[in-house]
């Protein structure tokens, strides 16, 4: 590698190179390595999920070092991916630039998230997913060497932004991604949530409009998909329900119960449920808040050796929870939730899986 290390006036140091950037070779660490679920970092994947025929170019590493400079220093490295593996196979990939300097704190930018083939055909319809595009992500090493990343973004508060139209009836339309890597465990989960209000369905007493604000009716959708050292968990939800809508000034108001169905598939439990959901959100486009309080039932036989054991567990849950969203990223959440279950068969029994528990 041909660089220069000059010394300037004052003692300034200066990183002199024929170019600013050069390819990186290939790099793949191991970063957790457990029955179930492996995660790994690489750097010039040469063959990343959708790379087709063509050959994919190298990372390119970008360092400047000038002391005398405004920022001092600045690093950057592309085609930087964390793939996480289930059994073996890739369940999805984040990848983007890591970006370093003086005056910013380390983040991940230009992130795509790529998913296996079982989500990803699950998930060929919804185009924001396969976005070149997305707001950066901030990366942290804390005191017990664990990373920690998030990122929440409201497609609909977006779209606003950019003057672009959104129908009224789009409440949520979701995206979160949260994953923590730690020398004892590793966890991602990733959630798309969709809620729709129609308007115009005189559910109430028609007479009684104005008093209740406008009535409406409450589709809802929410996909999750959760990996840890234990195994995965996925599970759709699907329901709907009555409310009401108002406004106070320049905040959207919106009250509402649902009933949802959900189905829960797992490493090795396979199960179905309902819930009964009451919300409440208060909507001032910078600033969301949400309020609920969530009562879940579901049965979940579990496999839990090779000889396949099966314990049904029947699980009640309740949930509740308040959530802020400031700028459309920055999601602050607080829950509380109470569990109790039992088991249909007796004797020995496999444990509720902790992806549930």
């Amino acid at each position: 590698m041909n660089y220069q290390l000059v010394i300037g006036a004052g003692g300034h140091l200066r990183l002199q190179r024929p170019a600013p950037s050069f390819p990186a070779p290939t790099l793949r660490r191991t970063l957790r390595d457990s029955n179930t679920v492996r995660s790994i970092a690489y750097i010039s994947d040469p063959q990343p999920p959708e790379s087709g025929p063509d050959p994919v170019p190298s990372s390119l590493v970008t360092v400047s070092i000038d002391t005398a400079a405004a920022v001092p220093w600045s690093v950057s490295v592309t085609r930087c991916d964390l793939a996480i593996e289930n059994k073996s196979k890739e369940a999805n990939r984040i990848t983007g630039t890591i970006v370093s300097a003086a005056n910013i704190p380390t983040q991940l930018t230009d992130i795509r998230i790529l998913y296996g083939p079982v989500v990803d055909a699950a998930l060929e319809s919804v185009p924001g997913l396969r976005a070149d595009k997305m707001p950066p992500s901030p990366i942290t090493m804390t005191n017990e060497a664990s990373l920690h990343g998030g990122l929440k973004v409201n497609f609909p508060a977006l779209l606003q932004i950019a003057n672009q139209e959104v129908a009224d009836e789009v409440k949520d339309l979701d995206i979160t991604l949260l994953w923590q890597i730690e020398p004892s465990k590793f966890l991602f989960d990733a959630q798309f949530e969709i809620t729709l209000a129609l308007p115009n369905f005189d559910f109430l007493d028609p007479s009684a409009r104005g008093v209740f604000g406008n009535q409406v009716v409450i589709v809802l959708g929410n996909l999750e998909l959760e990996v840890r050292d234990e195994g995965y968990l996925f599970t759709l939800q699907l329901g709907g329900g009555v409310g009401v809508k108002a406004s106070l000034g320049r905040v959207s108001l919106l009250g509402f119960a649902a009933i949802t169905i959900f189905f829960v598939a797992g490493t090795d439990t396979i199960g179905l449920g309902a819930s009964l959901l009451l919300r409440g959100d208060a909507d001032a486009v910078l600033v969301e808040i949400e309020v609920s309080a969530e009562a879940k039932l579901f049965v979940l036989p579990v496999t839990c050796d090779a000889s396949g054991r099966v314990t049904t567990w029947v699980v009640g849950q309740v949930t509740l929870a308040i959530e802020i969203t400031l700028a459309f990223f920055v999601d602050i959440e607080v829950d509380v939730q109470w569990e109790a279950g039992f088991k249909l068969e007796e004797g020995p029994s496999c444990e509720l899986p902790a992806e549930v528990s």
